[in-house]
């Protein structure tokens, strides 16, 4: 029973090998003078290894061996099979043969590069390739079968596209960066796309155009910060076309890898009218490649008030990425200004690449600052060096964020002599309002307002007397005469005799 089984087995095996290997004439021969040693996918503009879409441009690198001890002619072919139906899955068959020279013990890559027809069928293919030697195929050929392949299709609109004879994305072009660097982007680098679009036998209408992302398993994903940015609405009448110009900001956590761009087209109000093209047009499919820095970080957004007062505290909430590959065991955020003497620093520590952290400034806003426009420069230091206690790296200037402010004059506080003086004014003015009468001894009335009213109502009766006096004129002084005393003679009468 169980040789039987083996027996089973063996036939099962053999059966496989004689289907699988069927493109050399005689079978595989000159095992011993040939070998392929291996086969890759290059992914040429492939997210995505041995799955591949109409019109993509695929690369083969085939690695063979001439173990003969002479050089020859060879030719390396790849063949796709549908079950047992041999197909042309290029479009140019051509292009899936290479003819070349081998010198003895020689290894070489070769390589087959191919254009997937655009008609090409959703379906899963085997691919074999075949490697002989010119002319003498019968003796020295070798073949293997080493991998399914599967043609996709994205498919973006909800049915079947419209020809193109009615609506047509001609092209989509980076217009962020000029040679090798374009379709290389980085997270939060600001992009610039343009596509043309060709209404060719509707009536005026509006379309709306969307910019969509896919990663390397064909599911859409959000690359743009805002994804408003990247809708777009326009107005064409039969027989009209127009560029179409799109500008956003790539999201600061966008992981590194590949990524395809499509553009799809539609009716505004009938969406069964539709198209859709992949980047960059049909004869030039491209992917974009995001790649990082091994090392940034930088402030991304500032919000805060715009306009403020001398003497007051502000808030402003800053928003740091690490938009390097590495990540940070501690980062430094700092405001800065010279002209109003702000400069405050915050740490934040364990920011892992890809992650965004937001922190909060409270920046005292001095007396004296003049009523003007200043910048509030926001800016990052990282790369810590832990034992030498100190920053690595900083942020470029073109990094930074200027965020500009209006100071206006504030309230003043008033000095402590001021405000006596209206404690005093405050004072009189409540006296007006309610008289008391005072009794000084016969005397009845209201009292005097202040002792200062009446040394200056004194003053005042004094000038007027001092003005009169000094213009009046003198009177004539009369002489007085004075008459001479008058001398009064007192005598002394002596009796003579005597009386009796």
């Amino acid at each position: 029973m169980k040789k039987n089984m083996i027996l089973v087995l063996i036939i099962i095996f053999m059966t496989s090998q004689i289907s699988a290997f069927e493109f050399c004439q005689n079978g595989i021969t000159g095992e011993n003078k040939l070998r392929l040693i291996s086969i890759n996918d290059m992914l040429k503009d492939n997210p995505q290894e041995w799955k591949w879409q109409p019109l993509q441009k695929i690369e083969l690198e085939t690695r063979v061996e001439n173990k003969n001890d002479e050089s020859g002619t060879y030719i390396l072919e790849a063949i796709f099979k549908d079950a047992n139906k041999t197909i042309k899955i290029a479009k140019d068959s051509r292009d899936l043969k290479e003819e070349f020279s081998l010198s003895a013990y020689e290894r070489k890559s070769i390589s087959l590069e191919f254009e997937i027809n655009e008609d090409e069928k959703i379906n899963n293919y085997n691919l074999y390739i075949k490697f002989y030697k010119k002319n003498e195929e019968n003796e020295e050929c070798t073949e293997n079968s080493i991998e399914k392949i599967t043609i996709e299709k994205i498919n973006l609109c909800k049915n079947k596209k419209v020809n193109e004879s009615k609506l047509e994305i001609t092209h989509i072009r980076d217009e962020t960066k000029n040679g090798k660097d374009k379709w290389t982007w980085a997270p939060n680098n600001n992009i610039g796309i343009s596509l043309n679009l060709e209404n060719r036998n509707y009536s005026q209408r509006n379309f709306t155009t969307k910019l969509i992302f896919l990663n390397k398993n064909n599911e859409e994903i959000s690359l743009a910060n805002n994804p408003k940015d990247i809708i777009k609405k326009i107005e064409l009448g039969n027989g009209k076309g127009n560029n179409i110009n799109f500008y956003f900001k790539l999201k600061s956590s966008i992981k590194e890898g590949i990524y395809a761009i499509y553009a799809k087209t539609y009716d505004t109000n009938n969406k069964d009218i539709c198209t859709s093209l992949k980047a960059e047009d049909k004869s030039n499919p491209t992917i974009i490649k995001i790649k990082k820095a091994e090392r940034k970080v930088i402030i991304t957004q500032v919000k805060g008030p715009r306009t403020t007062k001398t003497s007051s505290q502000e808030q402003y909430i800053a928003t740091i990425a690490n938009l390097g590959n590495k990540n940070e065991n501690k980062v430094l955020a700092i405001v800065y200004n010279y002209r109003l003497g702000i400069k405050e620093k915050i740490e934040i520590p364990d920011l892992k690449s890809g992650e965004e952290e937001n922190v909060t400034f409270n920046v005292s806003i001095p007396k004296n600052a003049s009523n003007t426009r200043y910048s509030l420069s926001f800016s990052t230091e990282y790369e810590y060096n832990e034992k030498q206690d100190y920053f690595r790296s900083f942020s470029n200037k073109i990094d930074d964020i200027s965020y500009y402010i209006t100071i206006n004059q504030g309230e003043i506080p008033e000095p402590k002599t001021q405000k006596l003086d209206e404690k005093i004014r405050e004072s009189q003015d409540n006296k007006k309002e309610n008289p008391t009468t005072i009794i000084t001894g016969n005397a009845v009335g209201v009292p005097d307002k202040s002792p200062n009213w009446i040394i200056l109502t004194i003053l005042i009766i004094l000038a007027i007397i001092g003005i009169i006096l000094f213009f009046k004129k003198p009177k004539a002084i009369q002489e007085t005469k004075i008459e001479p005393p008058q001398v009064i003679r007192r005598y002394k009468a002596k009796l003579s005799g005597s009386v009796r």
